[in-house]
């Protein structure tokens, strides 16, 4: 999902308040107080953990009249522990008319909010492979605020019907029954979904059969090839038009690249999503190859702004630039989270910042790449002054929850990033960044798998780094004074304020008295150097660090 606001905002920014330093509010953002639902949702408990989805058949009929949804949804597991109940997730909205498993016997089930407590006939013994089918039906939630606010998307322009959804910030269950919970992707997936004549549906990975029911409907079968987080499952329903455009990189193993419009803005979009083949072209030199060539990459044209649905982006933004930039804002983000996010997928929505801040930094890296680095620190600059240090980047764990108004785990993520780079040196960093995003996948991660990482690559401990700016709100805070000694010479003191710097915080600070450079590293304790150099001379600080910088005559 893309950050609201970030180009208006950023632009309105230059040559104003651009330039000045992080800020750490006085009052910290609070968290909300989470119930029982929360916790259903977001924690792995004991009939969540003992079993592993494998893969979901989903059997739907989308009716854009009734705005309704029916049907069926198999989950195929495997049993992590023995399996006498196990717990599903889907809306109270929809009603459950029964629940079956493999071999069609009838299962118990009870209700509690979003989780569904189901009792299995038998017990599934540990390593044994199993299946249930819940048939249901009813009226999804519809969206509020697409994507932020998510939910079901209908709409209707000329007597025709566009339909889609967005559920990153309130789950899958909110529309089929599974397993929503963010650590446990399926292997693959197939979705049937019937709809209504004349009408297409797109869905994500491979187009499989298209065929006309004999009551008139149509009916479309997407299957992917590879695993998907579950609020990646999406589809789209409209009067669309297919159109494909070549994909000419020799190195990767992706070739075409396609595209699902309403006919009315083919031509247009035949043009504007040729920058598609650069920003893949862009993220494939630096991240590593496009992860689902099998499935292909598609843009759908959707009735809200953006989601980063796996190889099925939902692009809505009216077919052109931003403002004072070469590129579309939601295909360069979007495409950014098949990377990070949908390959590379946190085990917990505590963790989003490695959807979110890396897909951001991702959108520097290009500017880098096509713009060079002028273009790179103003991103950079715009990302710190948008950054609001209220709350920690790391959110609470165990409880579905998501803040859309809170940017910091886009904003505030890509410049722990470049924070990163720029304390590590580009060498090590890019090899990190590429192993991230290349040999994680296979597994859902933690933040604690990057630290990992990142100490095990460069060969040293920089949990200090991690400590300060993804597991503390505030930024760190350098309090300095200068001015001439008892030898007449120029004393230059600092410390970092313990009110918002760790005691273990050894980022280095560039200083510059008179003609002499110099890097320090404070410490809670007062520290001084001197310089012989003219006492009119300014200390110089560099400004380009996110840390505040404060100067107190009183030091």
């Amino acid at each position: 999902m893309y950050k609201w606001s970030f180009i208006l905002i950023g632009f309105l920014m230059v040559g104003c308040s651009l330039y000045r330093p992080p800020k750490s509010p006085a009052r910290p953002g609070s968290f909300p107080k989470f119930k029982e639902k929360d916790s259903l949702l977001g924690n792995l408990n004991e009939y969540r953990k003992n079993y592993d989805v494998t893969f979901y058949d989903l059997n739907l009929h989308i009716n854009p009249d009734k705005k309704a949804i029916s049907g069926s949804v198999k989950t195929y597991f495997r049993a992590v522990f023995p399996i006498r109940k196990m717990q599903i997730d889907l809306s109270d909205k929809f009603e459950i008319d029964s629940i079956k498993d493999e071999f069609g016997n009838k299962l118990k089930f009870e209700r509690n909010h979003t989780a569904v407590l189901v009792k299995m006939k038998e017990t599934v013994l540990i390593s044994s492979h199993s299946m249930i089918e819940v048939f249901y039906h009813g009226k999804p939630d519809k969206a509020r605020r697409p994507p932020w606010e998510g939910g079901l998307v209908w709409k209707k322009k000329n007597g025709k019907h566009f339909c889609g959804v967005s559920c990153e910030d309130n789950g899958s269950s909110i529309w089929w029954p599974g397993k929503d919970h963010i650590s446990d992707k399926p292997d693959s997936i197939r979705a049937k979904y019937t709809v209504p004549k004349g009408y297409t549906c797109v869905g994500n990975g491979k187009l499989v059969e298209h065929q006309r029911t004999f009551d008139g409907f149509e009916k479309f079968t997407w299957k992917t090839s590879y695993p998907i987080n579950h609020y990646n499952i999406s589809f789209y329903l409209g009067m669309y038009e297919h159109f494909q455009l070549e994909y000419d990189n020799p190195s990767s193993k992706l070739d075409k690249l396609d595209f699902y419009v309403r006919s009315e803005n083919v031509a247009k979009a035949k043009l504007h999503f040729r920058q598609a083949v650069k920003i893949l072209k862009v993220y494939e030199e630096v991240f590593g190859p496009y992860p689902w060539w099998k499935d292909g990459y598609k843009l759908v044209e959707s009735p809200y702004e953006g989601m980063e649905h796996q190889t099925a982006i939902a692009y809505g933004s009216k077919y052109k630039n931003e403002k004072y930039l070469n590129y579309d804002y939601i295909i360069l983000h979007e495409t950014a989270h098949e990377w990070w996010g949908n390959y590379v997928t946190a085990c917990d929505m505590s963790d989003l910042w490695i959807h979110e801040g890396f897909a951001t930094y991702a959108e520097m890296l290009y500017e880098e790449k096509t713009e060079g680095q002028k273009s790179y620190e103003l991103s950079y600059l715009i990302n710190r002054s948008m950054s609001l240090n209220k709350r920690p980047i790391v959110g609470p764990k165990n409880v579905f929850y998501t803040n859309y108004k809170d940017n910091d785990i886009y904003n505030k993520g890509a410049v722990v990033l470049y924070m990163l780079r720029k304390t590590i040196g580009d060498n090590d960093f890019f090899k990190i960044i590429k192993k991230f995003a290349t040999e994680y996948y296979k597994s859902c991660v933690f933040t604690e798998d990057f630290m990992a990482l990142v100490n095990k690559e460069t060969g040293k401990n920089l949990d200090w780094f991690f400590e300060q700016y993804i597991y503390r709100r505030e930024a760190p805070e350098l309090i300095y004074a200068y001015g001439a000694n008892a030898d007449n010479e120029m004393e230059f003191r600092y410390k970092w304020n313990p009110a918002n710097t760790n005691a273990n915080f050894k980022l280095g600070v560039s200083v510059q008295i008179g003609s002499k450079k110099l890097t320090l590293f404070p410490t809670h304790e007062v520290q001084k150097v001197s310089v012989k150099t003219s006492l009119a001379a300014q200390a110089l600080i560099d400004q380009d660090d996110y840390i505040i910088i404060t100067n107190d005559k009183k030091l």
